[in-house]
């Protein structure tokens, strides 16, 4: 269903066929504990979006009366949809992100991580926890030991695995954002080790994007980028930024370190910047939307 939003929850009830399909729907959502509520531009632009069964969970969000779980299928900016005012979420305060799906692994991970920290949200479990903790406590122990958390340390990466899944997600989200919108095209090409991608309308480049494998005094595990407005004269032409890839321990992933000349700013900045895979997606998309609404003046 393209143009339809989907409410799963979280119940021990199907509805059958042949049933009042409105009335059963109803009435999951006023029982159901966990609700996930699937995203996608399709779904933001259509009435469904604002329909009464995501305004009823929305509600019952808010009341603390269940946890709504927002996960994005396709790249789009949930923060426009009402939904986008859900309070506590149970996910770190974002959606869960499933759109890696050349990655399944990973997608399937971030949705049971999740899940799971919607579950452990719940009063009914917090209260369960608590009961299970005091019927196991042993009060005629007065030394209890103190579990400390473990520090983070720098965790172990592959450098060459990441940058292509970078680049991978970097393509395929383009190329999703790009195909869906009318007299626009989207072409990607690997050439000379580099991905070379190009952004039409009406047959005529208007974006193009290299990105080499190998940064500029970052060694063959880093990563580059050039671009133009219109046509690339050369594959080989200047270098616009360059990076490498490193772990950061308080966000827990791995992070890209941007020297940015003129990708994403519009001026050279001297200092390297930091970017997670979203923040880096989302800078780019913003410098090429701006290309694409400016070719339509």
């Amino acid at each position: 269903m393209k143009h339809q939003g989907i409410i799963s929850s979280w119940h021990d009830r199907k509805i059958i066929a042949g049933t009042e399909w409105a009335r059963e729907i109803d009435e999951h959502l006023n029982t159901a504990q966990i609700i996930l509520l699937l995203i996608s531009a399709d779904f933001l632009a259509s009435s469904y979006c604002y329909d009464i069964e995501v305004m009823r969970a929305m509600e019952r969000h808010n009341a603390g009366e269940a946890r709504v779980i927002p996960i994005i299928l396709r790249h789009c900016d949930w923060n426009l949809a009402p939904f986008g005012k859900l309070q506590a979420l149970p996910t770190d305060g974002k959606p869960v992100d499933s759109r890696n799906w050349y990655n399944k692994d990973e997608a399937f991970h971030n949705i049971a991580q999740g899940i799971r920290k919607a579950v452990e949200d719940l009063p009914a479990f917090k209260t369960s926890a608590k009961v299970q903790g005091d019927r196991s406590r042993d009060f005629s122990k007065t030394d209890e030991k103190l579990t400390l958390p473990k520090a983070k340390v720098k965790d172990v990466f592959n450098p060459y695995k990441v940058r292509d899944e970078w680049i991978e997600y970097i393509s395929s989200n383009l190329r999703e954002a790009i195909e869906g919108e009318d007299s626009l095209d989207f072409y990607s090409e690997d050439v000379e080790g580099q991905r070379q991608i190009r952004i039409l309308r009406n047959q005529d480049t208007i974006y193009s994007l290299n990105i080499k494998k190998g940064g500029f005094g970052s060694g063959d595990a880093g990563i580059s980028f050039s671009y133009a407005t219109g046509r690339m004269i050369s594959i080989s032409g200047g270098i616009n930024a360059w990076g490498q890839f490193k772990w950061d321990a308080a966000k827990d992933l791995v992070v890209l370190e941007l020297h940015d000349i003129s990708l994403l700013s519009s001026f050279i900045s001297g200092d390297a910047k930091e970017y997670t895979k979203e923040e880096f997606l989302a800078a780019l998309w913003n410098k090429i939307r701006s290309v694409i609404e400016n070719s339509f003046r």
